[in-house]
């Protein structure tokens, strides 16, 4: 509902709507005109390649917008996170929004085998993807002070929903074809979210601002979140385990060079945990246990096909 106008609908600009978090957002802000800016055509949308091109607006301000575009993928993080949200900004500058959202990531605080992260935590940005996302936050912070506009940045850990992409996807397909091995005395602990909750918050905390870590707080193992995965696909088999000298030697052999790749073992074995005990003690809900949610275990969470 418009504040100043209760009979008007909110109006929403909403970049990404077809990403994993953008078609939960729209979800949650259904009671929003809402207008999609993706890099294709959608019915009432506009089309506009951020990372490219500055978007043609309608020349009106918009109550609420919120910036989901972005990509993980660090060849073309700065391209995409970076000059994307310069060209945005800069397609707003005549016609701010009362309310900006921007989803950042828990990746600009780059730290590599880090526990309790905060927001306090100092940023040691280690790669394009929290770099991109660490300039973007500053453009933005910047531009909302100078045009008085209040300003919510959203952290994520690394997100969980329908339409999963990126590393977790290929994780969750190795699980689903009993094709992962887990490395013998690999106790990574991951700090981890739904996308859905991610919307949820976005939509409580929108009028407040502030800088928020967004993760669900149970820090679970990768054992757990791999057993979650197994439960999901309906794969019954015994998680696989190979020592770590095996696993070494496993890379030479016809068929498990990508699922023991050093790169991918190595990564997996960090862990990297957040601390959201500013988000928890704002909000007025608790966040799901998203490794339950993956198992489909929890019978509160709203499953999309239930």
């Amino acid at each position: 509902m418009n504040m100043d106008n209760p009979t008007k609908k909110t109006s929403l600009l909403l970049t990404g709507s077809e990403g994993m978090l953008g078609r939960y957002l729209v979800k949650q802000f259904d009671d929003c005109d809402i207008t999609r800016l993706n890099r294709r055509e959608t019915p009432g949308g506009i089309a506009c390649d951020l990372a490219e091109s500055i978007p043609a607006l309608p020349i009106k301000p918009f109550d609420i917008v919120i910036h989901a575009a972005g990509s993980r993928n660090n060849d073309d993080a700065l391209k995409v996170n970076l000059e994307g949200t310069r060209h945005l900004l800069q397609a707003l500058e005549t016609c701010p929004p009362k309310y900006f959202v921007f989803i950042s990531d828990a990746a600009v605080h780059g730290l590599y085998g880090a526990e309790n992260i905060t927001e306090e935590t100092p940023q040691h940005v280690s790669d394009k993807v929290g770099q991109s996302k660490f300039l973007a936050e500053k453009e933005v912070s910047e531009w909302a002070q100078r045009h008085n506009v209040t300003l919510t940045i959203l952290r994520p850990a690394p997100m969980f929903g329908s339409g999963i992409s990126g590393e977790m996807a290929r994780l969750f397909a190795e699980v689903a074809n009993n094709r992962y091995i887990h490395i013998r005395g690999n106790d990574a602990h991951l700090g981890i979210v739904t996308a859905y909750d991610v919307a949820r918050v976005a939509k409580t905390l929108y009028t407040s601002g502030g800088v928020f870590i967004v993760a669900d707080g149970r820090n679970r193992t990768l054992v757990d979140l791999v057993e979650a995965m197994s439960a999901n696909a309906s794969v019954r088999k015994r998680l696989v385990y190979l020592p770590p000298k095996w696993a070494a030697l496993g890379r030479f052999i016809p068929g498990l060079r990508h699922i023991l790749d050093p790169d991918t073992l190595q990564r997996r074995a960090v862990t990297l945990t957040y601390n959201p005990a500013h988000l928890t003690a704002t909000i007025p809900f608790t966040l799901y246990d998203t490794v339950e949610v993956i198992a489909r275990r929890d019978k509160d969470y709203p499953y999309e096909d239930q």
